[in-house]
């Protein structure tokens, strides 16, 4: 069996030599993706341009994995880092509904754990009336009854 190179190697490399030749962490396999700039990541699951250079030893996440950028392990993509929008924080405020908000700008006080979102940051209420962008607003801006 060989390993999958670009067509335009003219010499081909056993897939047990180069597995043997490449030591990879957990997670991950002897491949070429990451080298080349197409291995699925937290920020670009699903990446679209790929170079073709050959790189001697170089490791890919193992399929249903991808690579956080900020600790370079693989993980599952629904270990990802939570992409928040300008204003709001990563938390768990809003999924356990007791983050401030223009209608209820006194939460009541979280209890409940083990959920992931976007809260916003403090000093910033998010505002209900809008539904269509649900945005995190100075307690100033929120609409008056």
């Amino acid at each position: 069996m060989f390993h999958h190179l670009p067509p335009h190697f003219f010499c081909h490399i056993k897939k047990e030599e180069y597995d043997k030749q490449c030591k990879c962490p957990a997670n991950e396999e002897p491949g070429q993706k990451s080298c080349n700039g197409c291995e699925p990541s937290c920020e670009n699951p699903k990446p679209d341009v790929c170079t073709t250079k050959f790189c001697k030893c170089s490791c890919d996440c193992v399929k249903g994995m991808v690579r956080d950028s900020q600790t370079k392990k693989c993980v599952p993509k629904k270990n990802c880092p939570l992409k928040c929008p300008p204003g709001e924080q990563p938390g768990s405020k809003r999924c356990n509904k007791c983050e401030p908000t223009c209608d209820n700008p006194n939460a009541r006080p979280c209890t409940k754990i083990g959920c992931t979102s976007c809260d916003c940051i403090q000093g910033i209420v998010l505002t209900l009336r809008n539904t269509k962008t649900n945005k995190c607003v100075a307690q100033q801006q929120c609409p008056k009854n």
